[in-house]
């Protein structure tokens, strides 16, 4: 985990936090590219799948901020994740919150790693 020497105390350890909680999901990750490699995810799929353990992950910062900000003296910091706050659910922050640019670097991989498992387990049917 790199964080930007520029960054103040606050983001830095929410930073942090975002991005351990993610490396603590790694068999979450396995499975989805266990799941994509077998073809059993559309471009869709995998990409929602990768969005919601970072929704997940979000959601435990988030609480970590909350029970921690005082003691780490960052009270009043506006954190980064803040913005994703208001989303009532998964599929608001999906369908709301989270960047095109976000969810197609995502696609991107699917179609670079996974598409050609999905196409040979899901042919597209010939025309009439």
């Amino acid at each position: 985990i790199t964080v930007n020497s520029k960054s103040d105390k606050c983001t830095a350890t929410e930073s942090v936090f975002f991005e351990l909680a993610n490396l603590a999901g790694k068999s979450i990750s396995e499975k989805i590219a266990t799941d994509a490699a077998a073809g059993n995810l559309s471009r869709e799929e995998y990409a929602k799948a990768k969005e919601k353990k970072e929704y997940d992950n979000v959601k435990k910062t988030h609480a970590a901020v909350d029970k921690c900000k005082k003691k780490w003296g960052c009270e009043t910091h506006p954190f980064d994740l803040d913005g994703f706050r208001p989303a009532k659910d998964f599929d608001d922050y999906y369908d709301h919150y989270v960047a095109e640019s976000h969810k197609n670097h995502y696609r991107n991989a699917w179609d670079s790693n996974y598409k050609a498992a999905y196409d040979a387990k899901h042919p597209t049917p010939p025309k009439k």
